[in-house]
């Protein structure tokens, strides 16, 4: 818990300073980022919740790099970013899609190839939530390891991710 909440009282300023960097802007701003930080959800104890802070401007920094050179590297960035904040948060995850498909517009407007790799990237995360969303909000489904999870503990994230479920 505290080391969690540590990281993100220093990384999102630090993630802030990279964000406005990608994109050209004075890193100084980023100190308005400390007097947000203590909000609703850290008083509430939200911490996964909190955890996306960061993540989401390392992304939104990382699709504004994308939209200057596409690199395999930046790629490969993108996919466990979208990944990870999949995992953490799956509202912070949609708000991050939501500003990706802006960005995407905005920015990769001059190159097809750009916007279709970096849409590309998303591809293993959006698979993720689309079983997560049928396993969690669907019919009862008529596979045996979607059906042992959601009756087990009524679906989310942490049935995917628990071992007896994968037949460990």
């Amino acid at each position: 818990g505290r080391m969690t909440l540590s990281l993100y009282m220093v990384g999102t300023p630090l993630a802030g300073v990279w964000m406005l960097r990608c994109f050209g802007l004075a890193p100084w701003a980023s100190l308005l980022i400390v007097p947000v930080l203590y909000n609703w959800c850290f008083y509430m104890g939200f911490a996964p919740f909190l955890v996306c802070f960061p993540m989401f401007l390392i992304g939104a920094g990382l699709m504004r790099l994308l939209a200057d050179e596409v690199t395999w590297q930046r790629l490969l960035g993108l996919v466990a970013l979208t990944l990870l904040l999949f995992i953490s948060h799956s509202f912070a995850y949609l708000m991050f899609g939501s500003v990706a498909v802006l960005m995407v517009l905005l920015y990769h407007l001059h190159s097809l190839r750009g916007a279709f790799l970096t849409c590309l990237a998303w591809v293993p995360s959006i698979g993720l939530f689309v079983f997560w969303l049928f396993a969690t909000f669907g019919e009862p489904p008529q596979h045996y390891l979607m059906a042992s999870m959601t009756a087990k503990s009524g679906g989310g994230l942490s049935a995917l991710l628990r071992a007896d479920y994968l037949g460990w």
